[in-house]
């Protein structure tokens, strides 16, 4: 899924598996910005439901050094896993408007995330 609704939207994607998905084996997001945060949420929340088969992450900022051993962490939890797919914003960093960091978050704008 492409999500251009920020952090309130990750947030409640990341609460709906915590607390009510049973048996979610697939999640893919792409062109996302929403913070170290978010990724480490979402890297812990993986791993305690631990159904996971296949997680593709593509151009977000979930997964990168600023929470790595987050997510190391849940890799090793997370013995369901199969299949992984990790592509991410170096590419697109030079679209990234830096002037938005929100230090507090560290979350970005990004151009394709169409919130506006």
């Amino acid at each position: 899924m492409a999500a251009p609704y920020g952090s309130p939207f990750m947030d409640a994607v990341i609460d709906w598996i915590g607390e009510k998905s049973t048996n979610l084996k697939s999640f893919e997001i792409w062109n996302t910005c929403v913070g170290r945060d978010a990724g480490i949420r979402l890297a812990k929340t993986l791993a305690d439901k631990n159904t996971i088969e296949s997680l593709k992450l593509s151009r977000t900022d979930l997964m990168g050094s600023r929470n790595v051993d987050e997510w190391r962490k849940a890799f090793d939890e997370m013995t369901s896993l199969k299949e992984l797919g990790c592509s991410g914003m170096r590419d697109y960093i030079v679209d990234v408007d830096e002037s938005t960091l929100d230090k507090k978050t560290s979350t970005v704008e990004y151009p394709f995330d169409k919130k506006r």
